[in-house]
């Protein structure tokens, strides 16, 4: 073997002996978020777990009812599969009428719950379309509007009232939510889907006054994702 084959043979053999092992060197490049943004549009139904008692000093019926409402979100997959939003929930006011025992005072209630989330969500394929699950916290901000009438006893609620007072109560809770949504491509960067959201809500010494605010909030719509990038 000649002096330049035996140069060519061993670079050969230091091509083949290196290469693998600076193809093992070489990272893959991370890969990038798949942020998006969306919103739904449905209905808030609002339960506050506790059955009607004849107890006389407490509010009946509790404060339940349902409405339309709109979410926004925004968020990102950091893996194909594994990532994060924050959603905002925003329901129209609902009515509810409460009495006193046999007494025929009564409070007139518009209320509302808006809901402000952060989510961790896992997401999977079902055929062409995408099971997305999620599960987080977040702040319930309430308000209730309430026109109080007062009647003397032995009168009717359809009877002229001697006192009437409006006043407005604002309150803050913590959220715990768990959800889920099916989103079906519409394009490569538009899809469409049911989505559905229960909020559980921590009421504390926000529902002093016994009048039985919503411990249950139940999401319900049509969710629109659009992918950014």
């Amino acid at each position: 073997m000649t002096l330049r084959e035996r140069i060519v043979a061993q670079g050969t053999v230091m091509i083949l002996i290196l290469a693998p092992c600076a193809a093992h060197g070489q990272q893959a490049p991370a890969p990038q978020p798949e942020w998006f943004a969306g919103g739904a549009v449905g209905m808030t139904v609002s339960r506050s777990g506790e059955p009607d008692g004849q107890n006389p000093s407490v509010l009946s019926p509790a404060i339940e009812g349902s409405a339309l409402q709109g979410s926004l979100a925004v968020g990102a997959f950091v893996t194909p599969r594994l990532g994060f939003s924050a959603e905002l929930g925003m329901p129209a006011s609902f009515d509810v009428q409460q009495t006193w025992g046999r007494d025929a005072t009564t409070w007139d209630h518009a209320h509302r719950d808006v809901t402000l989330s952060g989510l961790f969500l896992v997401r999977g394929g079902v055929g062409r379309s995408q099971l997305t699950g999620a599960v987080g916290a977040g702040s319930v901000w309430s308000r209730t509007t309430t026109v109080a009438r007062f009647r003397r006893f032995g009168q009717r609620t359809t009877d002229q009232p001697f006192s009437v007072f409006t006043e407005a109560r604002q309150v803050t809770d913590l959220g715990i939510v768990a959800g889920a949504e099916l989103s079906v491509p519409l394009s490569s960067r538009v899809s469409l889907g049911p989505q559905f959201r229960a909020v559980f809500v921590r009421r504390g010494e926000s529902d002093e006054f016994q009048d039985r605010l919503p411990s249950v909030l139940y999401q319900v719509g049509a969710g629109l994702r659009v992918r950014l990038r």
